[in-house]
């Protein structure tokens, strides 16, 4: 198979200590399958460190995106870190996937974003698993 990612192991999508200060996109994974059957998949997202003052106006976005030609990606899952470090799991099902991008979506990647002015910086890593 070219290219094709499983889930028979951790699949780093962000690699851990990553930091961002403005908007950041990971590059696309292509997972195989993600349609087929009934699943639940995770983007886990481990935040190590928030620099500058993060709050109700100033943090970061975390989007899963999806797409069927790795060109045009449509948000599948949002986690919006505003003062807190520590373990986060945006949870999405194939139904999800379905309904955000369209059937045969296989193209998958992370985007950061910043909002407001006085959150400088989040230090994090994320990746992909199945169950």
């Amino acid at each position: 198979m070219s290219g094709f990612q499983t889930f028979d192991k951790l699949l780093e999508v962000v690699a851990s200590g990553t930091t961002v200060t403005t908007t950041a996109t990971s590059a696309a994974v292509q997972i195989e399958g993600l349609n087929k059957g009934y699943h639940v998949f995770h983007a886990n997202l481990n935040i190590s460190a928030l620099v500058g003052t993060h709050d109700a106006s100033n943090y970061y976005t975390i989007q899963i995106l999806g797409s069927v030609d790795n060109s045009t990606f449509f948000k599948i899952g949002e986690e919006i870190i505003e003062t807190s470090t520590g373990k986060r799991t945006i949870a999405f099902n194939n139904e999800q996937i379905a309904q955000a991008v369209g059937d045969g979506a296989e193209y998958f990647k992370i985007t950061t974003t910043k909002v407001g002015t006085t959150a400088t910086g989040i230090t994090f890593g994320a990746y992909f698993t199945k169950g």
